[in-house]
């Protein structure tokens, strides 16, 4: 009896969702976006079958949710993890993207884009709205952001940032850590709202004494050099200078925003040169504050016609580039790639000069309130001043930050304190984790300081690994047998394999045996007696060709899922015609995924001694071997490698809090990896169940004393 109601317990969340007489829908409670009961209940139940690694399920739910509510970028995300997991790469590539065209990708979802567009390039059609996504302010420390005022441009060297404060009239120069090294605050006179610096190649300092209508050179130590201009209308005379720039000779160009036309001084200061008029035809100007220059082409913001005009080197006009989301064009550099950024009144763009394209960068009208000057550092990181916040934000480009690790959250166990820790609005919840590189191979040795986690009931979330549950231990074999009439002269040879082959398996471990023809037959269930295992795979029936192959192996792979432990498949063969007409509902491609993502390496037993290419594939591509039964296989190796073949799953653990009010609900997480210089994310998420202290979520059949302590990867 205490157990029924301990069951009842667990699903009465669940039943609730999906019952159809539920009251209406507010969700605002649920911490979602999904706006209606029907989409919400199919959004949970896809959850818990994905969690549940039922990744086909999964995706038919959540399918039937964006059904009711298309628009809804949660679900959809959630969609295409459960499409990639069951192996439909190009199907989670295509739900991607449309998150992505959207405007709405966060990180988790652009860094999904890279990684499957760098594995199928010839897919890369996503219209990318740019390769920089938001990371954080340069600094949080109350000794950095209490120097500014309103930053209103920065540039940086490979050990310095240097930022230029419009009203307090400073140009500071931090180091890489925020603290301050050194102001300058004057050039022939005090400093008067400044609003545009300069770098040359010796790291020479270059500033638009706006207030003062003069431009500035300083050495590297901040000694003022020379100071060009006065306030004027004449040549070689400025007015209001809002930005500067300096080519490889030294030759120093001024956005001169009062006279409406760029001026241009030699090395030494002298007047070479001015371009421009009050007007809105080309050449013209209304209000110029932008300028940037490279080795052919001179840059500028021009403010008031809301476009960027692109000149010779000679101030010869040449082409105009205009854009609908151009609100007020303000400031623009090239990066190192020679595209250009563009900052206007809200937000921050990037031209594309190889596909004459404009990109706004995601994500910047809502975390840079007001953007101003920019630039771009040594390793890539682009530097934004928000004038009003105030505050230095850092953009990263994706394919070095986020692209270079492959981070998933495989699935989301919730488990519960010791008993000594008690607590109904406490729990330990568990993510399986895998890292790889960008090349797909598995990434060892990581440790908990490797991963943090952001969850909204674990704020300062400790992370730790999770080892307590004895079928991360073990190990599950299953067999895929040719059962074909083309097999029947193998029988003798096949079952031979077989025993040799389960042989060194351990009393842990336990196999499970499906036999394929024109039908999959799964012979028993789960066994760890050798003897059984030895009767389940003598049971041919042969018969029929192997046009079923492929749904054999997807059966294989859903019927392993679930557990927690290890598995490795291994395919014997003997027929010879496995070709495309094998797969039905997955293609060979999608089946080798399915095994690969979820990390079951693949071996070939060819009884034939030849090689079959789609199953060769398969093995390849899910890091398995493809093994010919007339040459001696030594299976005690071959289960060693099976059981070692994928190391880079990691367990890891934290606490999580929520109330009474909150249970049954949907809460998204996020995980982070840094390693060395690599990095990545994923998001994930899971219902806050009403379960009893002692049982695990998700029918995992996992139970624990505690989440902490324990290994790692394994």
């Amino acid at each position: 009896m205490k157990q029924s109601v301990r069951i009842l317990t667990a699903v009465l969340p669940l039943l609730f969702l999906l019952n159809g007489n539920a009251p209406g829908f507010d969700r605002k409670n649920y911490a979602v976006s999904i706006s209606s009961f029907n989409s919400y209940k199919m959004f949970i139940r896809g959850i818990t079958d994905y969690n549940m690694r039922r990744f086909d399920a999964a995706a038919d739910s959540f399918k039937r949710a964006l059904a009711s509510d298309p628009d809804d970028e949660l679900t959809r995300y959630w969609y295409g993890k459960a499409l990639d997991a069951g192996g439909y790469r190009e199907a989670a590539l295509a739900e991607w993207e449309n998150i992505a065209r959207t405007g709405l990708a966060d990180a988790a979802v652009t860094a999904k884009l890279e990684r499957l567009s760098v594995s199928a390039p010839a897919r890369r059609t996503v219209q990318r709205l740019d390769d920089y996504i938001y990371l954080k302010p340069f600094s949080k420390e109350k000794f950095f952001y209490s120097e500014l005022m309103q930053p209103i441009d920065v540039i940086a060297d490979e050990e310095k940032l240097y930022v230029l404060d419009y009203a307090d009239n400073t140009l500071k120069i931090f180091d890489v850590n925020g603290r301050k090294i050194k102001t300058i605050t004057y050039g022939k006179k005090p400093l008067s709202h400044p609003k545009g610096i300069a770098l040359d190649r010796g790291n020479n300092i270059y500033i638009a004494d706006s207030g003062n209508d003069m431009v500035h050179k300083y050495s590297p130590d901040g000694t003022l050099l020379m100071s060009v201009g006065s306030n004027g209308y004449a040549e070689g005379r400025l007015a209001c200078p809002s930005s500067v720039a300096v080519d490889a000779e030294g030759k120093v160009y001024v956005a001169d925003t009062g006279n409406n036309r760029v001026s241009v001084f030699s090395v030494d200061g002298e007047f070479l040169l001015s371009f421009g008029t009050l007007g809105s035809d080309d050449g013209e100007f209304m209000r110029p504050t932008g300028i940037a220059v490279d080795d052919k082409h001179i840059y500028v913001a021009d403010s008031g016609n809301l476009r960027v005009c692109m000149f010779d080197r000679y101030g010869n006009f040449l082409s105009s580039l205009t854009n609908d989301l151009f609100f007020q064009p303000r400031y623009v550099r090239l990066s190192s790639s020679g595209d250009l950024f563009i900052t206007d009144e809200k937000r921050m763009f990037c031209y594309d000069r190889e596909t004459s394209s404009v990109r706004g960068v995601p994500n910047s009208r809502r975390t840079t309130t007001a953007p101003m000057g920019m630039c771009e550092g040594g390793d890539g990181t682009l530097y934004v001043a928000d004038f009003l916040t105030p505050k230095i934000d850092c953009y990263i480009p994706r394919q070095t930050y986020y692209a270079n690790l492959e981070v998933n959250i495989e699935r989301t166990l919730i488990s519960a304190y010791k008993k000594k820790e008690e607590t109904s609005e406490k729990r330990w919840i568990v993510q399986a984790v895998s890292v790889r590189d960008r090349n797909g191979r598995p990434v060892t040795g990581l440790t908990e300081k490797n991963f943090s986690v952001r969850d909204p009931g674990a704020p300062s979330a400790k992370v730790s690994f999770y080892g307590a549950h004895e079928d991360l231990k073990k190990f599950t074999l299953v067999f895929l047998i040719d059962d074909s009439a083309a097999a029947k002269p193998f029988q003798a040879r096949m079952a031979e394999e077989v025993k040799r082959c389960i042989a060194p398996l351990t009393n842990d471990d336990n196999a499970l045996v499906i036999h394929y023809n024109d039908r999959v037959r799964v012979a028993g269930d789960l066994d760890a007696r050798n003897n059984r295992i030895e009767q389940n795979a003598a049971s041919f029936g042969f018969g029929g060709n192997t046009r079923a192959f492929g749904d054999a192996f997807s059966e294989a792979v859903r019927r392993v899922l679930p557990s927690l432990r290890r598995t490795g498949i291994i395919i014997i063969i003997s027929a010879s015609d496995i070709d495309a007409k094998s797969f039905t509902r997955r293609n060979h491609e999608a089946c080798a995924l399915y095994a690969k993502n979820n990390f079951i390496p693949v071996t070939v037993i060819d009884m034939r001694g030849t090689v079959n290419d789609y199953l060769s594939d398969i093995s390849t591509l899910t890091s398995g071997h493809y093994l010919n039964a007339k040459k001696n296989i030594v299976y005690r190796k071959e289960l060693e490698y099976l059981k070692k073949a994928y190391t880079g799953l990691y367990y890891i653990t934290y606490q999580t809090v929520f109330t009474p009010r909150q249970k049954g609900n949907y809460r998204e997480c996020t995980v982070n990896v840094s390693y060395r210089d690599l990095r990545g994310v994923d998001k994930g998420g899971y219902l806050l169940t009403e379960r009893e202290l002692g049982d695990t979520s998700y029918g995992s059949g996992a139970k624990s004393e505690s989440g902490g302590g324990g290994g790692g990867g394994h």
